[in-house]
């Protein structure tokens, strides 16, 4: 505090943070009598944080006693404007702690936005190639964090229209129907949206520009690897750390680890050059029957429907095939290759985008099929990998309206408190999976889940 001229007659140890806290104020009227009494605050030289015409942002040692009770025990407290309140709390407040836990206080803090704000993903990005950075792991950029932080704080990033479900949707269908749809789209990521390969983060500007190309052929075309490379790679790559082949395909092949969705020459040139340690004999003998799973079920999308078929049939295993007993996936494997598992035809790409239209349409649609396909499907939400029969029988009696309706959907109010709590801690994703099939987006939920995920969802704190 002394070094930044910075003066809190009443603090014990409350740690500064560069370009994080720059412009504290005092302020009687908005502080419990017992702390304004304890002294007042001199402002630090820069005032980075205050934005024109923006409260000032307001910090004060308390004690435990002193403290508001929306306050956290033994935080620092603060007042911001509402837009900001919940991120600047997390960014801040979390802080309080010595100088070791600095490095998870301020990737808490850009984790925190990116929950609220979907558009810091690219404006993270932005920031950091503006910089002439070239990775994007915040973990090694620990100072430009808190200066993107403190940056955000002041709203000097444009707001971006990111991609909507609808774009998005698009991409997966291209992907789905184009295997050479996965180079073009991470090459053109590469040199149009800084590496940034998940529509839903991205500008939609960008998303549609890479849909027209893609439909008026502007984009380069892709020879793809034969089946003959394609399988000597993922043998190649079963014969490393599965980590060693993601860091090398980071930097040859714009994050695509696929080796059936290289182009020939890069596969070629993988063969070459990709020269792994080997691993432990042991390891790779227990990994054999998990890795070959793998591959089936990239190899061939009705491998999900039957693992699932078979999961279901041996209650003492798990549908993660990294839970599931050895025995039985070489059993699996074993019957497989002999035809005695069945196959089935999966829904053609009109029905799925049927119901896609429907859930597009039909704000309950989403969450109609994820219960159908709970009881129907194994819990495979997705059209494309379930059989054909399936996705027609929901479709027909959703038209015919012998599917039990869920009522009123989550009002936008729910929706805003669930995002709130969602991004108040961890924990969300698992409780989605007991509770709403997986379906972790709010919008989606009836008004009687929300209400019960309100009640009953306690977020674990972040450390």
């Amino acid at each position: 505090l002394r070094s930044q001229k910075c003066v809190f007659p009443f603090a014990s140890g409350i740690p500064y943070f560069e370009d994080c806290l720059t412009h504290c104020a005092l302020a009687e009227s908005t502080l419990p009598t017992s702390a304004c009494s304890l002294g007042t605050a001199m402002l630090a030289p820069r005032p980075l944080l205050r934005r024109p015409g923006a409260p000032w942002l307001l910090v004060v040692g308390l004690s435990t006693t002193m403290l508001p009770p929306s306050a956290s025990r033994g935080a620092l407290w603060l007042q911001w404007s509402p837009r900001r309140q919940l991120p600047l709390i997390r960014s801040v407040t979390r802080a309080a702690g010595t100088s070791s836990g600095e490095l998870g206080t301020v990737i808490d803090g850009l984790n925190a936005l990116k929950e609220t704000h979907p558009d810091v993903f690219w404006h993270w990005r932005q920031f950091c190639a503006g910089e002439g950075r070239t990775t994007f792991n915040p973990k090694e950029h620990p100072d430009a964090v808190k200066r993107f932080l403190s940056m955000h704080a002041e709203g000097s990033f444009a707001q971006v229209e990111i991609a909507s479900p609808a774009q998005c949707q698009d991409i997966e269908n291209l992907k789905a129907n184009d295997t050479a749809v996965w180079w073009q789209f991470a090459r053109f990521c590469s040199e149009n949206a800084f590496g940034l390969t998940t529509p839903g983060r991205m500008p939609a500007e960008i998303v549609q520009r890479f849909l027209t190309q893609y439909s008026d052929g502007s984009l380069a075309a892709v020879d793809l690897v034969t089946k003959e490379n394609a399988e000597k790679l993922q043998a190649l790559r079963r014969s490393g750390e599965e980590q060693e082949w993601q860091n090398f395909c980071a930097t040859h092949s714009y994050g695509v680890r696929d080796p059936t969705k290289l182009p020939a020459d890069v596969a070629e040139r993988f063969l070459i050059e990709y020269t792994p340690k080997p691993r432990m004999q042991e390891e790779v003998k227990q990994e054999t029957m998990r890795e070959k799973l793998d591959d089936l079920r990239r190899q061939d999308p009705c491998v999900f429907w039957q693992w699932r078929k078979y999961c279901s049939e041996h209650p003492e295993g798990a549908v993660d095939a990294e839970a599931f007993p050895e025995d039985k996936i070489k059993q699996f494997l074993a019957r497989r290759d002999i035809g005695s598992i069945a196959t089935v035809e999966l829904a053609s790409e009109d029905l799925c985008k049927k119901l896609d239209d429907l859930r597009k349409d039909d704000p309950a649609a989403m969450w109609l099929f994820a219960e159908y396909s709970s009881k129907e499907a194994f819990g495979i939400r997705s059209p494309r990998l379930v059989p054909s029969k399936v996705v027609q029988e929901f479709l027909t009696r959703h038209a015919d309206g012998s599917i039990p309706p869920v009522g009123e959907m989550a009002t936008q109010e729910q929706v805003e408190e669930l995002k709130k709590l969602k991004a108040s801690g961890g924990g969300w994703r698992s409780f989605c999976r007991e509770h709403s099939f997986g379906i972790r987006d709010p919008r989606h939920f009836p008004a009687a889940v929300a209400r019960r995920f309100l009640e009953e969802f306690k977020p674990i704190p972040f450390q």
